[in-house]
């Protein structure tokens, strides 16, 4: 029983309240984990994205085939290549967000021609990290780069 002098907290009101708070901070940092994944993401489709779309303008510009080639299964890389004088040149390298990775099975490439049309693309680009994914798809019809 209190007296009516003591105005303090017993120690289960502020085990209680230290419980409480670590079950918010828990809920917080999972959220923030989602939404930083999420957003690795959704940079890492975009910029891949572009770097494809650019490989379909060099191709039309410089009037001679471009490829974008993805390393290996659950690779982080990939890499831009062109031909000249008949010899395979790589432009240049890039990586994805960190702890982003190609979903694919075998080594894949996307070609555009000289003209920037596709010769060849995968079915589907997958990107992967932690639970989520998204898709890339580039149109055969028009060199269109979607992502979903």
């Amino acid at each position: 029983m209190k007296s009516a002098d003591n105005k303090g907290f017993t120690l289960i009101e502020l085990m209680v309240v230290v419980v409480i708070i670590g079950i918010l901070a828990g809920m917080s940092l999972l959220g923030m984990q989602n939404f930083q994944n999420a957003s690795a993401l959704d940079q890492s489709a975009n910029e891949l994205k572009f770097e494809i779309t650019q490989a379909s303008l060099q191709a039309l510009r410089n009037n001679r085939e471009y490829t974008v080639m993805f390393a290996k299964p659950n690779a982080y890389g990939y890499q831009v290549w062109t031909m000249i004088g008949g010899v395979s040149t790589r432009v240049d390298s890039f990586s994805l967000r960190s702890g982003t990775y190609f979903d694919i099975a075998i080594i894949d490439t996307v070609a555009f021609s000289g003209s920037g049309a596709v010769l060849r693309a995968p079915a589907a680009i997958k990107l992967k990290k932690g639970n989520r994914t998204k898709t890339i798809t580039i149109l055969s019809s028009t060199g269109e780069v979607i992502i979903q």
